[in-house]
């Protein structure tokens, strides 16, 4: 979509780029932010793991500031107009002249230590979020000041944000990973990119459905809409 874009802002393959990963980027703080008021919302007054609303606002602020500071090395790690050039002609044939064309590039191995921090930074936050569920369910089963309704409506919400954090993981992580394998392998051609790029672009649809389908809210409002228009 890059030759002819929803949102035609002008600019370099190297700016589409990074402005993918930053909206890419901003899953970790908005889910982080999910999980932790989710985990707050079923502690007991007084309970050691109670956190006040400004703690839990700097964290956030933090983890964007942390993201913003790995994002920034990708400005560092681009190559220049004449580098960029020389290391286009030096791509195989079976490239498309439209991807030589239009190619961005950047220092192989600063750009192999961003992706290696990335995914490392993306498997803690994993850890993260099976962590604070774990515990949010423990407390589920202990807590006494929560009615037998607003356990089972905190319970399926965790589980909601489980099911809707497995996309990305998914989705993002995994052909993210098998792209960053493919680049230290020396693995040329462009059907193993093209292949991730696929895979990610099925991120939105697909969490979209996901939402849907486990929200108990959103689903009976799709089935309300469903039956209006079939009426």
């Amino acid at each position: 979509f890059r030759e002819s874009p929803i949102l035609p802002i002008p600019g370099s393959p190297n700016l589409y780029h990074e402005l993918w990963v930053v909206i890419m980027a901003q899953h970790i703080p908005v889910f982080a932010a999910c999980f932790i008021e989710r985990h707050q919302a079923v502690q007991a007054p007084g309970s050691r793991w109670n956190v006040s609303q400004s703690i839990r606002m700097l964290f956030i602020v933090v983890v964007n500031l942390l993201l913003f500071g790995v994002l920034s090395m990708l400005k560092v790690f681009k190559l220049g107009v004449l580098n960029t050039s020389l290391s286009s002609r030096s791509l195989p044939s079976r490239w498309l002249s439209l991807d030589v064309s239009s190619a961005g590039c950047f220092y192989y191995e600063m750009y192999v230590a961003f992706a290696v921090v990335s995914i490392a930074g993306l498997g803690l936050c994993t850890l993260f979020v099976i962590s604070i569920s774990l515990h949010t369910f423990a407390v589920l089963r202990q807590v006494s000041t929560l009615s037998e309704s607003m356990r089972h409506f905190n319970a399926a919400m965790t589980r909601v944000l489980i099911f809707q954090a497995i996309v990305p993981l998914v989705l993002l992580i995994c052909p993210l990973t098998f792209a960053l394998v493919c680049v230290i392998t020396h693995v040329g051609g462009p059907l193993p990119f093209a292949i991730c790029y696929m895979i990610m672009s099925m991120h939105s649809p697909t969490h979209s459905v996901i939402l849907l389908a486990v929200t108990p809210l959103y689903r009976k409002k799709f089935m309300q809409i469903y039956k209006n228009v079939n009426n």
